[in-house]
């Protein structure tokens, strides 16, 4: 995915697929850090137990987010 940023946005002319594609990496990157969070926060001893469940459901929602989505 990288690819086209060094090869098309080099170029003199602008093009909204090269803003859009950075968005969408920016986007990918804050939903890997909230994957990471989650199950750093899933594997805490010290998280009351009404968190549990709702954890659980976010981080199943993280893993499945693709097919859910698609």
């Amino acid at each position: 995915r990288c690819v086209p940023l060094w090869v098309g946005a080099r170029g003199v002319e602008f093009d909204w697929r090269h803003l859009q594609m950075g968005l969408d990496s920016n986007i990918s990157l804050v939903r890997h850090v909230a994957a990471a969070a989650l199950l750093w926060a899933s594997g805490r001893h010290d998280l009351p137990s009404p968190l549990r469940l709702p954890l659980g459901g976010l981080l199943a929602a993280a893993a499945y987010e693709g097919f859910l989505l698609g």
